[in-house]
């Protein structure tokens, strides 16, 4: 993607227990231009009785 090229480019996502999966790959190949550093996944954990 043009818009992207030459930014630097930081993946990050919640999840449940995917992590990345594909993202950081289809990024990459999208946007070939930008500098794609190392992503954070974020695992959610519900709590007994919290509240969604």
């Amino acid at each position: 993607m043009k818009v992207f090229s030459g930014k630097a480019i930081v993946p990050f996502c919640t999840h449940g227990g995917s992590g990345l999966g594909r993202s950081v790959t289809d990024i990459t190949r999208l946007c070939s231009q930008s500098t794609i550093l190392d992503g954070l996944a974020f695992w959610m954990v519900l709590q007994s009785g919290a509240e969604t």
